[in-house]
């Protein structure tokens, strides 16, 4: 076998010159064993050095059965010697296959969650109802749509540095109010998702509105004075993960309906 760049493979030449040396010991030409051994790993150099610990542990093998112990005993040496190399190449490699990994996990949870508050992004919800996983969101699902009352305004009148604050204390408190299995959403801008998985309509109205007062009740002055924050929340159920695309226009919907009956206020199923 040839590797793509047209030198043989290291693989397939070990095999080839173990099988030489010991057609040459058969033969009883030892010196011509020993000299396609050694040219063997003249070509090798520092590459794949398990290969030429194989060639030198053959070596070894059949000078030791010639009788010659001490050459044999030098071949041994040596080839343990490449076994510590291939060893610390091997650590090396998985270390940086480990690195690689991390790096790459951290990367795919940096893209998957919002920049600023920190809660999941619209494209980890898509992934998780839609991935192998998504059988473990057990029905029904409870899927809400909530919307800060006001917010252009709360960014024209406080700024934008107020503005942000809030979005990251109304995540804090989202994380706070509900459940460990819940996931939350930030959806862009103002808006945000809750998927609550084996929930009823009965429980998911209780906890809308569980978030809802939370939101009106915090202390906003700490952000700024005479800051009021509420929020409208719109509520629909799924069977099934597969339905929730359509249970998210529904959501959408009851959202609307919230903000034209004056806003801070949950409408869900039952209206």
């Amino acid at each position: 076998g040839r590797l793509p760049g047209g030198g043989p493979n290291p693989y397939a030449l070990a095999v080839t010159i173990r099988a030489e040396v010991q057609a040459q010991l058969a033969l009883g030409d030892l010196d011509g064993a020993r000299a396609a051994g050694e040219d063997a790993l003249l070509w090798l150099g520092d590459r794949v050095p398990q290969i030429g610990s194989l060639i030198l542990t053959t070596l070894a093998r059949e000078l030791r059965a010639a009788g010659l112990v001490e050459e044999a005993y030098d071949a041994l040496e040596r080839s343990a010697a490449l076994e510590r190399q291939a060893f610390q190449e091997l650590s090396e490699l998985q270390l940086g296959l480990e690195r690689a990994l991390t790096e790459a996990e951290a990367a795919r949870e940096q893209a998957d969650r919002d920049w600023l508050t920190g809660l999941y992004n619209r494209r980890y919800l898509a992934r998780a109802i839609s991935g192998p996983h998504a059988d473990r969101l057990a029905a029904p699902l409870a899927l809400a749509v909530l919307d800060l009352d006001h917010f252009k305004s709360i960014n024209d009148r406080f700024g934008h540095d107020a503005g942000d604050q809030v979005l990251v204390r109304v995540a804090r408190l989202l994380c706070d109010t509900l459940r460990e299995d819940d996931i939350v959403v930030c959806s862009g801008g103002e808006e945000f998702l809750i998927l609550m998985p084996a929930t009823a309509s009965r429980a998911a109205t209780a906890g809308c509105e569980r978030i809802r007062r939370a939101i009106e009740d915090e202390d906003w002055s700490v952000v700024a004075e005479d800051l009021e924050v509420t929020a409208s929340i719109g509520l629909a159920l799924a069977a099934a993960p597969s339905e929730l695309d359509a249970t998210a226009r529904r959501a959408d919907e009851r959202l609307y309906e919230a903000k034209r009956r004056g806003r801070a206020c949950v409408v869900g199923d039952r209206g």
